[in-house]
């Protein structure tokens, strides 16, 4: 889990999570939301 964890937060800081969302969605996700923005993992 905790590589899943590391995946997405790099997708996230370099772009690719806010690319997937555009292109399945037809938006940009809104800055600051959980989409684009790593937050703290729950232990």
């Amino acid at each position: 889990l905790e590589k899943v964890n590391e995946a997405i937060t790099a997708m996230k800081k370099d772009g690719t999570m806010a690319a997937i969302h555009k292109k399945w969605f037809g938006v940009d996700p809104e800055a600051g939301t959980s989409t684009v923005a790593p937050g703290p993992i729950p232990q």
